[in-house]
């Protein structure tokens, strides 16, 4: 029986050890995985971080595009405006010049669209403002008729 006890104290001892061992290994297990766990963590966390950064910078930079080419729109913009506001080359000289420039299309005269009957007074107005045109240019008095009209007055004389 003493045999017997020594057997089972040793079997006791051996089975505490063996629990103990699979305890380390299982620690040792735990903690492996845990590093990796940590790693991974790591990982990911970089992996966040340049694509955070990333998406930060495509962002800014789309807003810069933006911006640049919003200006550039408005200075190209401004740019034709100014160019039709200021139209080059020079006036056109004498009184029926029509405020137009050497080198413009001569503009046609339209008549003002509308009412009928005021259509047709223009067209009279016009068309008597030609006689009266072509009648001044054509001399309506003789040469002798000329020489019989009184010389006019000189209105230059000072008056003081």
């Amino acid at each position: 029986m003493v045999v017997f006890l020594i057997i089972l104290a040793f079997l006791g001892l051996l089975a505490i050890a063996v629990a103990v061992s699979l305890q380390a290994h299982a620690d040792a297990l735990q903690a492996q995985a845990a590093i990796e766990a940590a790693r991974a963590a790591q990982i990911a966390a970089s992996g966040q971080a340049v694509n955070t950064t990333l998406l930060t910078l495509l962002v800014v930079a789309f807003g810069l595009a933006l911006l640049v080419s919003l200006i550039l729109l408005g200075y190209l913009l401004y740019q034709r405006n100014r160019q039709q506001a200021q139209p080059q080359g020079k006036w056109l000289p004498g009184p029926n010049a029509r405020w137009a420039r050497v080198g413009d299309a001569p503009r046609p005269v339209s008549l003002p669209q509308g009412d009928p009957i005021q259509q047709l007074v223009q067209l009279e107005l016009l068309r008597y403002l030609r006689q009266m045109n072509t009648a001044s240019m054509q001399p309506s008095l003789p040469s002798r008729t000329l020489q019989s009209l009184p010389e006019p007055e000189d209105e230059d004389e000072p008056l003081w």
